[in-house]
């Protein structure tokens, strides 16, 4: 009796564990999802895809005086040497940075002092908001990790890769 309990909770406890890390059943068409990457994954150019606040969806104004409509609403490149540089809707912005392969971390950061319209200045607070925080989450979709999300509390962005 004692085998059978011990077996039946290790059985849920698996099922929870591999619902928790996104596990899908055979048959469907979950897209897989890296929670630990090679710290190299994230070297490149990634533009800048979605938002989400709290949740919800951001719908991103629909141009810039700053960036081209080819980098809207924002893009960021990391180097191999620690160093991390974008632009966001209004201002440019970089430092350095540390990514362990799940967890991102920026540190000596920097951006211009450009005040735009009120509606670009909000733009520019979601794209610039991981930057202000200790670390973020990072994960890649994707055999070739093109896609990559940072996740904290209250928000989240989606990069696609553009070089790297």
């Amino acid at each position: 009796m004692r085998k059978g309990r011990l077996l039946a909770g290790s059985l849920v406890a698996l099922a929870a564990l591999w619902s928790s890390c996104g596990g899908s059943t055979p048959g469907t068409s979950a897209a897989p999802s890296t929670t630990v990457a090679d710290p190299g994954a994230i070297l490149g150019e990634w533009l800048l895809v979605q938002a989400l606040v709290s949740g919800d969806p951001y719908v991103f104004p629909g141009d810039s005086p700053y960036l081209s409509p080819d980098r809207m609403p924002g893009w960021v490149r990391f180097d191999a040497d620690g160093r991390v540089a974008g632009g966001a809707p209004c201002n440019d912005f970089g430092g350095e940075y540390e990514f362990d392969g799940s967890t991102l971390s920026f540190h000596d950061w920097y951006q211009s002092a450009v005040l735009c319209a009120p509606d670009i200045m909000e733009a520019e607070d979601v794209v610039t908001e991981p930057f202000r925080r200790d670390s973020i989450a990072v994960t890649f979709r994707g055999d070739s990790q093109q896609t990559m999300t940072w996740t904290w509390r209250g928000g989240e962005l989606a990069w696609e890769r553009i070089t790297g």
